[in-house]
């Protein structure tokens, strides 16, 4: 995630919420203004909001929302104006890929927004 952290900026959209790695360092970054987190999964984001969020320090730069990633991305996204979006929905390529070629679809309904996902040089030496 090294390189998705240094490249987000701005008003940050992340798929994906994990135990908040990400969401934690791109929301120390002085030049992130925001970061919305979608996930479908309530039990984790009802840890994740309990125990995880109020312990980042910018946990006012954090917004979740509670959908499907492609449902979002497909109907919402587009409207988010969003400066940087990092995808991290699969375990590895196995389960990845199909999630990585359905999610690129959706880059050209934001021209101006700069995507990235996990692992992504693992998944296109499979494809």
């Amino acid at each position: 995630m090294k390189e998705a952290v240094e490249k987000a900026s701005g008003n940050v959209l992340t798929y994906g919420l994990g135990l908040g790695y990400y969401a934690y360092m791109v929301s120390e970054k002085p030049n992130v203004e925001s970061v919305t987190i979608v996930d479908s999964n309530e039990d984790v984001i009802d840890l994740f909001q309990t125990y995880i969020l109020p312990q980042f320090t910018n946990a006012k730069k954090i917004k979740i929302i509670k959908e499907d990633a492609f449902e979002y991305a497909r109907e919402r996204m587009p409207k988010g104006n969003y400066d940087f979006v990092f995808t991290d929905l699969w375990h590895d390529v196995s389960d990845g890929i199909d999630m990585y070629v359905e999610m690129k679809k959706y880059e050209k309904t934001c021209p101006t927004t700069e995507f990235s996902y996990w692992i992504e040089k693992s998944i296109l030496c499979y494809m």
